[in-house]
């Protein structure tokens, strides 16, 4: 797959090398190295688990843990509430979790419906299999342990004064730190 995707691209990287923007002959190529659950990397200074989540009908769909000497970050990956993102958010300082606010796209899909773009609505709909609800992830890292909660890959999208009605209800369920994710946002660890 990456070796067609790199062909597709072949022209664009060509002008980027040889164009009016020259980049490096090595800054577009990608090497692949297939993981699955357990160690990924090890060294000094960090440690890289990958285990298992629930993403609808995938039969491989990873989560990692980065450890540190006295820190640790979760990012779910794209997945329900499951065993696995529980146990592998044990006492994480900051999980990065999916989240999906199941009334919020209920109500986009309803309005989808309503104004005959039915098939959207269904793709929309079809992802409540494999998106972790806000209130589901907000019991997984009150189970865990977890202390700062991040919700990413916010479904649906939401303007930064809908982030109250999206994590309605969830200062109930997780007594930590809880934040919505935004592209370029960074989080410390306290």
């Amino acid at each position: 797959m990456t070796a067609h995707s790199v062909k597709a691209y072949e022209a664009d990287i060509r002008n980027r090398i040889d164009g009016l923007q020259p980049a490096t002959e090595n800054g577009w190529r990608v090497s692949v190295e297939e993981v699955s659950e357990g160690l990924v990397f090890e060294d000094e200074n960090i440690r890289i688990e990958a285990f298992e989540v629930c993403h609808g009908e995938w039969k491989v769909a990873l989560g990692y843990r980065f450890t540190s000497r006295d820190r640790v970050i979760v990012i779910s990956g794209d997945t329900n509430a499951c065993p696995g993102l529980l146990n592998g958010s044990q006492d994480a300082d900051i999980l990065v979790a999916d989240s999906m606010n199941k009334k919020m796209m209920s109500a986009l899909e309803d309005n989808l419906r309503s104004s005959g773009h039915g098939l959207q609505a269904a793709m929309l709909g079809d992802a409540h299999t494999y998106h972790a609800d806000v209130k589901d992830a907000a019991e997984i890292a009150q189970q865990a342990g977890v202390k700062h909660l991040v919700l990413s890959h916010v479904m649906p999208s939401i303007l930064e004064e809908q982030i109250p009605q999206f994590t309605e209800g969830l200062d109930d369920i997780f007594k930590g730190k809880l934040s919505v994710g935004h592209d370029l946002a960074r989080y410390g660890i306290e």
